[in-house]
């Protein structure tokens, strides 16, 4: 099946065990949810822009900026964005959630684990 071209994973792959109270992330353009596995793997990328700083160090000829090799991360991100995994298309973090740094990096064969 597909919705706008791009290929919808099995919705009956997965039931979740999920309490029906917990909330849900879903993609606005296919209609993915994290249960079962993504057209493209894994199920849904927290995407952000992140700045670096680099110390002008020197002005040369011909309006040149010298700076330092040193890329400093300026821990300040910006728009904050998910990528659904099934259809690759990038959406706002719904509103009202907030993100927490967890475990190292799972295998990109998972699905979502919603719990309340």
């Amino acid at each position: 099946m597909t919705k706008k071209g791009m290929p919808m994973h099995d919705e009956n792959q997965q039931k979740s065990d999920a309490h029906p109270e917990t909330p849900r992330l879903q993609c606005p353009r296919c209609g993915y949810d994290g249960l079962g596995m993504a057209f493209h793997g894994g199920t849904f990328e927290l995407l952000e822009d992140q700045t670096y700083r680099q110390s002008v160090v020197r002005v040369g000829g011909g309006k040149k900026l010298i700076v330092t090799e040193e890329k400093k991360p300026d821990w300040l991100t910006r728009n904050q964005r998910l990528e659904c995994r099934n259809c690759l298309e990038a959406f706002e973090l719904p509103e009202d959630w907030e993100v927490e740094a967890s475990a190292p990096m799972p295998s990109m064969n998972l699905t979502l684990e919603y719990v309340p």
